[in-house]
């Protein structure tokens, strides 16, 4: 992102300069109108950029877990109790435990 935000910064300064030579009269509309669209590539470029580093950045903390809400204690004991876990009656059945 620092590459992406130095290119719009340039870009930037070559427009502003392109804008004074058309004001002295040694440039075109033609040139100020192609600096004016270099500055809006760039900055399309740096906002893509933002958003894949967000997007990124993003993904990995899901990955690591960091994204998740923490359970209620009432919701963890149900679970971590194997007489009241999901699919289990508290008895044993031929073949299964």
């Amino acid at each position: 992102m620092k590459a992406a935000t130095e290119a719009l910064r340039l870009a930037k300064t070559l427009e502003e300069g392109e804008r004074t030579r058309f004001n002295m009269g040694a440039s075109s509309v033609l040139f100020v109108n192609l600096r004016e669209r270099n500055v809006v590539d760039t900055a399309y470029k740096l906002y893509q950029a933002q958003y894949d580093y967000t997007l990124s950045r993003g993904g990995m903390l899901w990955a690591k877990g960091a994204l998740a809400k923490p359970w209620p204690e009432s919701e963890l004991a149900k679970y971590g109790d194997p007489l009241t876990a999901a699919g289990m009656s508290g008895f044993k059945r031929p073949g299964r435990d």
